[in-house]
């Protein structure tokens, strides 16, 4: 709404001023009162209003020169633009501050610079804007028939995704409302965006009642109330199972082998203790898992309430805790602790600068700001990732790269913001695609609350959940 607002207005304001006489150029040189080159406007991330696979809107600070003749707009495909680069406007009044850029290609980088013109004739450039047009974007199939507000059967974590047989797979781990905790890949076929599904696993990875007690075992992993006392329960019926579990879950697998480890948060809340990360091994193949007792405490590793958690490598689990993450090794050992006293740590993801490149982990606190340290635990930069939050971090997706890019979901403008490794915006994402209209929807207020989730594969193609949809797309 308010986007078509702002362009009602900007359009009025066009009619009326073509009724209005030009500017023309008046300002003589003279030699008692030499004219000074006038003042550069400002070009900025947080002023490109819009983003399509075919046009950028963007606006810059107004000029407030009195001898102001006009604005002309510059665009390059690459860095360093100047007046011999393609001219796309000409704005004739200070107060037209603002451009459409169409007609362009889709994942594009485009460079723009607006000169401001004096009426003596001479100009001043502003700074150099880059930024990247938006990528396709498509339907990758629905995740669940329940809308917001209403009963549904499936709670489903944050994904994972690992290629099995050169195909990239979305991961799942998805509680069903007894308890019975599922593993789901579904494959994605890049040469069929509309289907995406050419493969589903269902697997039971724990379920059932074993000491039939009434209290079904993932019920009795979770909701342990006191670590010291395995029959201590919180007060809350068995049939009604928490909203935030399961949170993350992490998938480490070679592309060409079938031996697959799975790792799950149930991340802890009131009236649960603490989270829980458990391990579970099995097939790829066979969709066979099972409960690694051998990991920790007979498969349950007991963590803060507050956890994060990311593949580092390929054999490295990132544990986010608080102020401060640990890395552990597939056998539980603990490799490293560092404290972060910056930020408390809500969202974790471990990326690159560049393929070859060393590992950088990217933290996200409550208030959307985006923390990037080194593997040493020293804080390199941070930028803000959105400028509103909901009130919870359980609907924000992060995502790093290694190519240097850096994605977050943003709860107040409904889009996937994608910023350079130095926290420069390239590209916003509203969702439109081919098969819907409907922009990204990430908001506590839905009934799924941990939908929200960004992650990458091997070919560059970046997976969303859509909250509103219940829907996963695929970017590239």
């Amino acid at each position: 709404m308010k986007k078509g607002y702002n362009k009602l207005i900007y359009f009025l304001l066009l009619f009326l001023l073509g009724c209005a006489d030009e500017p023309t150029h008046s300002n003589v040189f003279d030699p008692d009162t030499p004219n000074n080159p006038p003042s550069a406007v400002e070009l900025r991330t947080d002023l490109v209003t819009d983003m399509t696979n075919h046009s950028i809107s963007f606006d810059w600070t107004e000029s407030g020169d009195d001898d102001f003749f006009n604005y002309n707009i510059y665009r390059s495909d690459q860095p360093g633009v100047d007046t011999l680069s393609t001219l796309i406007g000409t704005h004739p009044y200070p107060f037209l501050n603002t451009i459409t850029d169409t007609g362009l290609q889709q994942n594009r980088s485009y460079c723009y610079n607006v000169y401001t013109e004096d009426k003596g004739g001479l100009i001043t450039a502003s700074n150099e804007l880059c930024v990247t047009s938006v990528p396709d974007i498509y339907y990758c199939g629905r995740l669940s028939l329940e809308g917001s507000g209403t009963d549904y059967l499936y709670h489903f974590s944050k994904m994972d995704v690992v290629t099995h047989d050169n195909t990239s797979n979305e991961c799942y781990a998805i509680l069903e409302s007894n308890w019975d905790l599922y593993f789901y890949a579904g494959a994605y076929d890049p040469d069929d965006p509309s289907g995406c599904r050419i493969e589903i696993i269902w697997t039971n990875i724990i379920g059932g009642d074993s000491d039939n007690d009434g209290a079904p075992d993932l019920y009795e992993i979770y909701g342990e109330a006191d670590p010291y006392d395995a029959d201590n329960y919180p007060s809350v019926d068995v049939n009604i199972y928490p909203h935030i579990t399961p949170t993350k879950v992490v998938v480490f697998k070679d592309d060409n082998s079938s031996s697959t480890t799975l790792l799950v948060l149930l991340r802890g809340g009131e009236p649960y203790y603490d989270s829980k990360i458990i391990k579970f091994t099995g097939d790829w193949d066979e969709g066979e898992f099972y409960l690694d007792t051998s990991w920790y405490d007979n498969g349950v590793f007991r963590t803060s309430r507050n956890t994060a958690i990311a593949r580092s490598s390929s054999d490295i689990l990132i544990v986010g805790e608080g102020w401060g993450y640990r890395t552990f090794d597939l056998s539980g050992n603990e490799l490293s602790f560092v404290e972060v006293p910056e930020v408390y740590i809500g969202v974790i993801s471990v990326g690159k600068d560049s393929p070859t490149g060393s590992n950088k982990i990217y933290l996200t606190n409550w208030n959307g700001e985006i923390f990037k340290y080194d593997s040493d635990g020293n804080l390199l930069t941070s930028w803000q990732g959105f400028d509103w939050n909901s009130g919870s971090l359980v609907p924000i997706g992060l995502f790093a790269d290694n190519r240097g890019n850096v994605f977050i979901s943003d709860t107040e403008l409904g889009t996937v913001n994608r910023y350079n490794s130095e926290g420069i915006l390239v590209s916003r994402w509203d969702g439109i695609n081919q098969e819907f209209v409907y922009p990204f929807y990430f908001s506590e207020q839905v009934a799924i609350y941990s939908q929200a989730s960004l992650i990458g594969d091997n070919n560059n193609n970046l997976f969303i959940v859509d909250m509103h949809t219940y829907r996963s797309r695929a970017a590239y």
